[in-house]
């Protein structure tokens, strides 16, 4: 099992993403996130950080243990704030930045080869490269140990019976 946690500026796909990884159809309504949203996609657990924070605190929680940041963006721009404050943090850590919609990218292209990160296209709306960008996420988890499988007790009792 690999760590992943999906983070990104308010309507840029963060849900789409994981939820179309998880094999659903792009759904045209909106709800922003606003608590912290896990996911199992074998091999992954995903968590879905909200950007609105006044509903959750401690982020570093979700962050400590995180093998891959995926960094979702869907305007093109020169930096990236999110990777300049984690990055430096969190340095054991890989990076899949998703470039979303059917923009070219220059300037985020750029900015991830010289940050030596990995880049992924989709178009959420159509679906395309999602399957793409999950085989790249396949991939950057090969850089990292896998950690084992966290214990469902969902359904256990822990009271001793009485005879």
């Amino acid at each position: 099992m690999y760590n992943v946690t999906i983070i990104g500026s308010h309507g840029v796909g963060k849900s789409s993403l994981w939820m179309q990884w998880s094999g659903h159809q792009f759904c045209t309504s909106y709800c922003a996130t606003i608590f912290v949203e896990k996911n199992d996609i074998s091999p992954f657990t995903v968590y879905e950080i909200p950007t609105i924070t006044r509903f959750v605190n401690n982020f570093d929680k979700y962050y400590d243990k995180t093998d891959i940041f995926v960094l979702i963006v869907n305007q093109d721009c020169g930096h990236l704030p999110l990777f300049e404050e984690l990055s430096h943090k969190y340095r054991e850590a890989s990076w899949l930045l998703i470039l979303n919609g059917s923009g070219k990218f220059p300037k985020c292209r750029s900015y991830a080869n010289d940050m030596g990160m990995y880049m992924a296209c989709v178009d959420l709306k159509d679906s395309k490269g999602v399957t793409e960008s999950f085989e790249t996420l396949k991939e950057l988890s090969m850089l990292h140990k896998q950690r084992p499988e966290q214990l469902n007790l969902t359904g256990y009792s822990w009271l001793p019976s009485c005879y």
